[in-house]
């Protein structure tokens, strides 16, 4: 079987401690693709520099899909 691929960022919002996901942005957009086959395979984190040699936090998200072509 073969397949298609899709990646997706996340949007963002501003709150009072920083940036965080649009939680209701982010699931309107996982249920749409879901609605035209594709399969969320895997999510990775992108990592931000916070000036601190030993961490950092998170500061995006991609969203990795799949979905059998026909």
């Amino acid at each position: 079987m073969q397949y298609e691929y899709m990646t997706e960022t996340p949007k963002m919002k501003k709150g009072l401690t920083g940036r965080s996901i649009d939680k209701e942005a982010t699931e309107a957009m996982l249920n749409s693709h879901g609605a035209h086959g594709w399969e969320l395979v895997a999510v990775v984190p992108i990592s931000g520099n916070t000036g601190v040699s030993w961490g950092g936090t998170t500061a995006s998200i991609i969203y990795h899909f799949k979905r059998a072509i026909a």
